[in-house]
C-alpha cells in the first residue's frame, strides 16, 4: 500500500509540471469517448431499436417485388418493392384467410402538412394511416382515444386526427382540453379525438409525425393527388401486419399470397399494355415479408455500410 501510494503522489507531480500534455490527454480521451459514444446511438437507434409497441417482434412488413405497371410513389418508408395500391390493401385486408393468419393487415403513408389550432400554424409530417393501425401495433392512447375501424370508411367522411405526443406537449403545452377541438390540417378542419403514446412517432424511423389521420382523408388533404382509391396500377402504400398466435411468417406469407395470386388474375385483364411475357412476370410476383419489429423505413438500410464502418 506504501508503495502504490508512492506511486500515485510520483504520478501526480509528474502530471503537475506538465499540464499541457495533461489537458491535451484530457481532451483527446473525452473526444474519443464522446464520438464513440455518439456513433453506438446512433447504430443503435438506426438498426437495432425496436418500435415502442407490445411484442414488436410478431410485426411483420410487407413487400412485392417485381414489375409494377402504372404508377408508383414511395417515400423515405420504403423502396418501391414495398409499395401496393389502395384497392389490394383493402382485398388483402378483408380476406379470411389472411385474417386468420394475422391479427390484423394495417396501412400507412406520411405526407407533409401544415397545422394550425387558433392561430399556431406550422409546418410538419402527417401520417395517413388505416383505421386499425394502432390497434395492430396494441398502442393505447395518453389522452382520449385513437383512430379506429371505423373512423377510415370513405374517402373524405371521417374528419378526425390524433395529435402526436411531442406535438401535444411542445407545442400545445400538454393541454388536456384539445380534445374536441378543430385542427386544421393543409386547410382543412379535423376534430381532435386522441393523443398517441409518449415516445411514439410513427412506423417509419427518422420521420416524427405531429398527427395521425384516416388513410381516406389523403385526397382531402392532398387534392392535386389524383383520385386512385379504386385505381390498381397506382402504387404508393405501405403495408404491415402482425402474426396471429401460433403463426410464424412463412404460413403468413403463404396465405397472403392465396389472395394475392387471385387479385393479380383479376388485374392482368385490366393491364391491356403488357406482352406475354410481361404478364407472365406479373403473375409470377409475391408478396414477401420481413421483420417489422423496427418498422419501415429504407434509412437503416441506406445507412447501414457506414454506420457499420464508423
Amino acid at each position: 500500500m506504501h508503495t502504490l501510494l508512492a506511486d500515485l503522489r510520483h504520478a501526480f507531480r509528474s502530471l503537475l509540471r506538465r499540464p499541457l500534455f495533461v489537458l491535451v490527454a484530457v481532451l483527446s480521451l473525452g473526444l474519443g469517448i464522446g464520438v464513440n459514444t455518439t456513433i453506438y446511438a446512433l447504430l443503435h437507434q438506426a438498426l437495432l431499436q425496436p418500435l415502442p409497441v407490445p411484442m414488436p417482434e410478431g410485426l411483420v412488413n410487407l413487400a412485392a417485388p417485381g414489375i409494377k405497371p402504372g404508377s408508383s410513389s414511395s417515400n423515405s418508408a420504403g423502396a418501391r418493392d414495398a409499395i401496393f395500391s389502395y384497392p389490394m390493401f383493402r382485398d388483402l385486408q378483408g380476406a379470411p384467410e389472411v385474417q386468420q393468419a394475422l391479427t390484423g393487415l394495417a396501412a400507412h403513408r406520411h405526407i407533409p402538412v401544415s397545422l394550425a389550432l387558433e392561430g399556431q400554424a406550422r409546418d410538419g409530417t402527417g401520417m395517413l394511416v388505416s383505421g386499425n393501425y394502432f390497434d395492430v401495433l396494441g398502442l393505447v392512447p395518453t389522452l382520449g382515444r385513437l383512430l379506429r375501424s371505423g373512423d377510415d370508411t370513405a374517402p373524405g367522411a371521417d374528419r378526425v386526427a390524433v395529435l402526436g405526443h411531442a406535438y401535444w406537449m411542445n407545442v400545445l403545452g400538454g393541454d388536456p382540453g384539445v380534445l374536441g377541438r378543430r385542427l386544421r390540417v393543409n386547410g382543412e378542419a379535423l376534430e381532435i379525438v386522441g393523443i398517441a403514446p409518449e415516445g411514439f412517432d410513427g412506423t417509419t424511423f427518422g420521420t416524427r409525425a405531429q398527427v395521425f389521420v384516416p388513410i381516406t382523408l389523403r385526397w382531402l388533404l392532398q387534392p392535386t393527388m389524383p383520385r386512385d382509391q379504386d385505381n390498381r396500377a397506382s402504387h404508393w402504400v405501405y403495408l404491415f401486419g402482425r402474426l396471429a398466435p401460433g403463426v410464424d411468417s412463412m404460413q403468413a406469407g403463404e396465405a397472403l399470397n392465396r389472395r394475392w395470386v387471385a387479385a393479380l388474375r383479376e388485374e392482368v385483364a385490366l393491364q391491356r399494355d403488357l406482352d406475354e411475357m410481361q404478364q407472365a412476370q406479373f403473375l409470377a410476383r409475391r408478396i414477401a415479408l420481413s421483420p417489422g419489429a423496427r418498422g419501415q423505413s429504407s434509412v437503416p438500410e441506406n445507412e447501414r455500410i457506414p454506420l457499420l464502418l464508423l
